[in-house]
């Protein structure tokens, strides 16, 4: 068996709203405004859903893939600011509060977590492929090195970004735009995409700036 730890720090965003949590459709318990959850798994593949009651609106939960293996996962909640309120998504932790992110680096934090857990992209990777992080003005995208070829393996545009088909809005703050207007905001934005997400992803490991799938 392993464990899936779910932590919500305490906040103000949404902050009276309990969010239930589910394993493959059957409920595990509520995870309240500054409280965590214990997931006991097996090692086959699962799917975890959380949503919040019915006054709480369609987009207020998450779901998440957790491949088959032997990993333990922690994650935390953060709350992003989505067109009708503040939307719920998961970010890798190792069990230490994370300090608050711009809304780009969470969402691409986010996304790239749930891309790098599903299984058809888990599949295609082998011992000697490498995963790297590239930031355009329009869009950013997972770029696969592998074999000495290259294909992109997943792309998003900053204007129409969503979150497990949620949409969050496009980024248009001048702090968000910020993340990746030059060339040297692009590069702080990848740094911090390794520095404080990808690294606590336990079957991935970070090689300067790309990681690889442990397999």
């Amino acid at each position: 068996m392993r464990n899936i730890t779910i932590m919500r720090p305490k906040r103000m965003e949404a902050g009276a709203m309990k969010l239930q949590v589910f394993v493959d459709g059957s409920k595990s318990g509520d995870l309240a405004n500054g409280k965590e959850i214990s997931l006991s798994v097996d090692e086959n593949k699962h799917e975890i859903n959380a949503h919040g009651g019915l006054l709480a609106g369609k987009g207020f939960g998450f779901s998440i893939n957790i491949p088959s293996g032997q990993y333990s996962y922690t994650f935390q909640v953060d709350m992003v600011n989505a067109k009708n309120g503040y939307t719920p998504v998961l970010r890798p932790t190792d069990g230490s509060r994370l300090k608050d992110d711009v809304k780009v680096r969470t969402i691409i934090g986010a996304e790239t977590t749930q891309v790098l857990l599903k299984d058809e992209i888990r599949q295609r990777l082998t011992s000697d492929s490498l995963i790297q992080p590239v930031l355009s003005d329009d869009k950013w995208q997972l770029v696969l090195n592998q074999n000495a070829q290259t294909s992109v393996l997943y792309e998003q545009s900053y204007s129409s970004t969503n979150v497990l088909g949620v949409v969050l809005g496009g980024i248009a703050s001048a702090i968000d735009k910020m993340m990746y207007d030059t060339p040297e905001h692009k590069q702080e934005t990848i740094d911090n995409l390794f520095d404080n997400y990808l690294k606590y992803l336990p079957d991935y490991e970070v090689i300067e700036q790309s990681i690889r799938f442990k397999g």
